[in-house]
């Protein structure tokens, strides 16, 4: 077996934004982790929300890396059996605070925050309030160095520095003791560029946003969907 770490993206390439899995990709994932591959989702989501996720799928032992690289969960337990948090630069928590605060300040009850445990992440619920924040992080943008924004369509990902997902990777790496020669990368998005650097293998799911952004990145595959990807890797992974 060449790539037995399995790593997938969650929005826009295991399932539309805000969706759930098409039971026939779903099926495929579970033959995949049947047939000894180590399933790991790796999203900007929470861990808390991936292993709902997980569940739902009927997967038997994935792992979780959340947050854009930023924490690590093994298994579909809560609370988990193993779990573990990229350290975070000092300071970069009470910039972090502060936006929390100055944002609060400005939209009130029009923002909404995904439970992070390591990044910031509002959702606004109105298009002025998308104006408001980027309004906040140019104010800031000094304080902001080496913390890196994701503007996405549904909401702005804060990361503290050094996380994103290529470093969530080599994080998990370390915790699973398994050189990178053994994962194959699937994603879609922006965010998912870093860890296309730190596969042995990578699959593009052809964009439909910020195309652009993909044009110099090298990738192993481009794919039309999910299920054409999972369908490739049972047919020369195995």
């Amino acid at each position: 077996m060449r790539h037995d770490i399995l790593v997938f993206d969650l929005d826009g390439t295991l399932c539309p934004v805000g969706k759930g899995m098409r039971e026939e990709d779903a099926a495929l994932l579970r033959s995949l982790e049947d047939a000894g591959f180590t399933i790991v989702i790796c999203s900007g989501k929470t861990t808390y929300y991936l292993c709902g996720f997980c569940r739902q799928l009927g997967l038997k032992n994935p792992v979780m890396v959340g947050e854009n690289g930023g924490a690590v969960q093994f298994g579909i337990d809560l609370p988990p059996k193993r779990f573990a948090k990229y350290p975070v630069p000092p300071g970069q928590k009470e910039v972090l605070g502060m936006l929390r605060r100055e944002i609060d300040a400005a939209c009130g009850e029009r923002v909404w925050y995904q439970p992070n445990e390591v990044q910031l992440t509002p959702f606004p619920q109105e298009e002025e309030v998308y104006v408001i924040i980027r309004g906040i992080l140019v104010k800031h943008r000094e304080k902001l160095a080496g913390i890196q924004v994701y503007e996405q369509n549904d909401c702005f990902d804060i990361v503290p520095s050094g996380i994103n997902k290529q470093n969530g990777l080599r994080f998990l790496s370390k915790l699973m003791e398994a050189e990178r020669t053994r994962f194959l990368v699937v994603g879609d998005g922006v965010n998912d560029i870093p860890m296309f650097a730190y596969g042995d293998f990578s699959i593009l799911i052809r964009p439909k946003e910020n195309i652009e952004a993909f044009e110099t990145v090298e990738v192993d595959l481009v794919m039309p969907d999910i299920h054409e990807a999972l369908q490739y890797i049972l047919e020369h992974e195995q």
